[in-house]
């Protein structure tokens, strides 16, 4: 297998650096399980306000995104793809998706589109369209994740405003669950998107709201 490879093509790293692409040259990227997580809960009261919040982490894992294997396969048409970031040289061999090659008659600094066959950055082309999608490296992704799981604001009220009502107590509280996610992954939801859910396709995500009243005679 060729090592000279085009801006518009795939471009496979020869690991042994021996001038050939063979078995001796795949390697793992990384695994679905994360390095490690880690979990804060905080209890806070004042006066007859009370506030918890629970924190949850996940860091090290790498998953594939199913997302990613649909959103940047340019071979396809028909449906919007994710905008991804070029920079095209003039000058530049670019990769047609015949296999000939064209030249960039310009620099391109643009966001996109992608390097095509018409050495103009514009239109279709060949980049990521080697190999089957679902094998591509850039559809293996990084699923680490801070998320807030649990956020609860209650207020207890005071004894002598409900003691003429027989009540003991009584405590009012609103309560969300999931309300945010912070991560650089790609795709639904970086907590479902690990060996759990088996084929490590993942899912989409909820926010739960909820308002309860605790109260005692």
């Amino acid at each position: 297998m060729k090592t000279k490879f085009y801006e518009g093509e795939m471009k496979i790293y020869d690991k042994d650096g021996n001038g050939t692409i063979d078995a001796n040259d795949k390697m793992i990227l990384g695994h679905c399980a994360p390095t490690w997580t880690g979990s804060f809960t905080s209890n806070l009261t004042y006066k007859n306000i009370d506030l918890s919040v629970s924190v949850y982490t996940s860091q090290g894992g790498m998953v594939y995104s199913p997302f990613m294997a649909e959103f940047v396969d340019y071979s396809q048409r028909g449906m919007n793809r994710l905008n991804m970031d070029y920079y095209i040289p003039e000058g530049a061999p670019v990769l047609g998706s015949d296999g000939s090659i064209a030249y960039q008659n310009s620099t391109h600094y643009g966001n996109y589109p992608f390097p095509t066959n018409d050495g103009n950055g514009k239109g279709g082309g060949a980049y990521w369209q080697s190999g089957a999608n679902e094998d591509r490296a850039q559809n293996f992704v990084d699923n680490s994740y801070v998320r807030i799981k649990n956020i609860t604001i209650g207020y207890t009220f005071p004894q002598r405003w409900i003691s003429k009502l027989h009540m003991s107590n009584l405590r009012i509280y609103a309560n969300v669950l999931n309300p945010f996610t912070f991560t650089d992954y790609k795709g639904f939801d970086p907590e479902w998107a690990d060996a759990a859910v088996g084929d490590g396709t993942g899912g989409v995500g909820s926010r739960t709201y909820q308002i309860g009243v605790n109260l005692k005679f």
